[in-house]
């Protein structure tokens, strides 16, 4: 693991105790600087509410409440406060002193105290806070498990500035919401820039109303290239791509979608 605070030196963990002590918490990536204050677990039960000081974080705060209510089966109560956090809360400020995407995060026994500086921060934040939480969080009915964090204190920030995946939907198509799936993904780990590769000889695959025949036709091909892996490599001669594109609204709807998850379109 990268050290933030030395980028020279790529050595996280200083000895087996330290690795094998953090190493059990699953963040991913891991955060430029974790502590374990102190032995146990904080029961999640006892944090109601979730509180706010700035506009700018009210719909990640809401996403994240609404997600999280599905699998824990009690509502958090959302509301914007003072500076000062309320006991049993999760309380979310703005310290205008933490770097871009950057963010601090601790567990206590009164509440969760998150800091950032902007927007970004605080979505990332609320990701590592997931990631702490029973990977039960995600699911979609409530679910009966130990609803507990670990005792930490976490200051974070980027390593790399672009943390980017790529997708090649000129080959292999992904729907709409198959996109928005990917998008998820990325954010719950981060990643901030999306690699759309949209059109190849393989197929065409968006939408230019000044000239449709690059879908009527350019989406279309006669056969795809295999290689089963058994030494053979070969065309097959089955259609692919008949009605696979994005129309213009649809491309408007998956940039306003990444762009709420603080991920940027990078089209190829």
């Amino acid at each position: 693991f990268w050290d933030a605070a030395d980028p020279n030196n790529p050595v996280r963990f200083q000895s087996e105790n330290e690795f094998k002590s953090l190493g059990s918490i699953s963040i991913v990536p891991f955060p430029s600087q974790l502590t374990v204050v102190k032995d146990g677990k904080a029961d999640f039960a006892n944090f109601t509410t979730i509180t706010y000081t700035d506009e700018l974080v009210r719909k990640h705060v809401e996403i994240s409440a609404t997600k999280g209510t599905k699998a824990y089966g009690k509502p958090l109560a959302i509301k914007e406060t003072p500076a000062t956090p309320e006991a049993n809360s999760i309380h979310l400020s703005v310290d205008a002193e933490q770097p871009a995407e950057g963010y601090t995060l601790q567990v206590t026994d009164n509440g969760i105290r998150i800091t950032a500086s902007e927007a970004a921060g605080f979505f990332y934040a609320l990701q590592t806070l997931k990631q702490l939480l029973p990977h039960q969080y995600f699911a979609e009915s409530v679910q009966q498990v130990e609803w507990t964090l670990p005792y930490v204190e976490i200051s974070d920030r980027p390593h790399l500035g672009h943390r980017g995946y790529m997708l090649d939907i000129a080959r292999h198509f992904f729907n709409k919401e198959e996109v928005k799936r990917v998008l998820d993904i990325m954010a719950f780990y981060k990643m901030n820039r999306f690699h759309w590769h949209l059109t190849d000889d393989q197929g065409w695959r968006i939408e230019i109303p000044e000239y449709p025949r690059l879908t009527e036709v350019g989406a279309i091909r006669k056969g795809s290239f295999s290689n089963p892996g058994d030494g053979r490599a070969f065309y097959d001669d089955t259609e692919y791509g008949r009605g696979m594109w994005y129309s213009q609204d649809d491309l408007r709807e998956i940039v306003a979608y990444a762009a709420e998850r603080h991920i940027e379109i990078i089209p190829e």
